[in-house]
């Protein structure tokens, strides 16, 4: 879990939410779930910090109030105010954190119609809190050949060569492959949605990944075309990668982010073309591409070809 949703979880209780301006609620209500309770955290923060001057919405009328006067007789309270919680922060915080928790502020601000800038605050910068893993196509197989679960092979193999994210991926139906899966037909095509976007996804599951699932599907009792492919939460898959990494790191914890996180494979796969040019080796999150309308009709043929990426 990121140690911004962290904080979400251990300071946003709803006795300190429930104790926030009418003003600041509504302003909360109208954000996304992860969203709010990032801000939530955020804005407890900043009250806690702000307590002795007042309240939060005090904060944001004595900028307004001072963007009224003269440029040469502002008391720049944004300014002051928001470097001051900057330096409360940057002990406690990952440079991550302290800037997203001043965005907060911000876009309250913009929702009262009272902005400001967080120039001149000695804001810190933008880190990377995990350096990602580069992934090699023979290591891939010996990290998904670890796992002690089929469940968890078979959605591994899945996630690489589809490129799908996670949740995507979680939305699959055995109804959605079971006419190409019971007809041994490799790959197959998986033509979808994004689960967050929406956006049209052509991509597919080749010989790896299909040899996972069936093996994963003929270890449970009995599957209806109803039944999701792989029935397990986001929390879980999180948990037993991390599980895994930690075993194949060799190592007892990470110090940020796990670096080898689902989200974070990269595969290098080659598509050779069916005609005599071959198409140049292409650096992909497994095989999945969002294929506007004219390139559909190219891999297409590609595949009916018989040519397929060389992993």
């Amino acid at each position: 879990m990121s140690e911004v949703a962290q904080m979400a979880l251990e300071t946003g209780n709803s006795a300190a939410r429930a104790s926030f301006d009418s003003r600041i609620q509504e302003y909360l209500s109208k954000l996304k779930p992860s969203t709010k309770a990032v801000s939530e955290a955020a804005l407890i923060q900043f009250r806690e910090f702000y307590g002795s001057s007042g309240s939060i919405i005090d904060f944001y009328r004595r900028v307004y109030e001072d963007s009224k006067l003269h440029p040469l007789d502002q008391k720049r309270v944004d300014t002051n105010t928001i470097a001051a919680f900057v330096a409360w922060l940057i002990p406690k915080y990952q440079n991550k954190t302290v800037r997203t928790y001043v965005g907060v502020l911000q876009s309250l601000g913009q929702y009262l119609r009272i902005p400001f800038s967080a120039r001149f605050t000695n804001m810190p910068p933008a880190l990377v809190a995990t350096k990602k893993h580069s992934w090699e196509l023979d290591e891939v197989a010996k990290f998904v050949e670890s796992f002690d679960s089929p469940l968890y092979q078979s959605l591994a193999t899945a996630y690489f060569q589809s490129g799908c994210d996670i949740s995507t991926l979680g939305c699959l139906h055995y109804s959605d492959i079971q006419a190409e899966f019971e007809a041994g037909i490799i790959p197959i095509l998986l033509d979808m949605a994004r689960y967050k976007t929406k956006v049209p996804y052509l991509t597919f599951l080749g010989e790896w990944a299909t040899k996972y699932l069936r093996v994963w599907l003929e270890s449970r009792s009995s599957v209806k075309p109803d039944d999701r492919l792989w029935p397990v939460t986001k929390q879980a898959i999180d948990a037993y990668f991390h599980s895994r990494a930690l075993r194949y790191a060799d190592t007892a914890s990470f110090e940020f982010r796990n670096p080898y996180a689902p989200t974070r494979y990269e595969l290098a796969a080659t598509l050779t073309s069916a005609t005599t040019r071959p198409i140049q080796s292409t650096r992909l999150s497994g095989w999945g591409m969002m294929f506007p309308n004219r390139r559909r009709c190219t891999l297409a043929r590609l595949m009916k070809a018989g040519e397929k990426p060389m992993f």
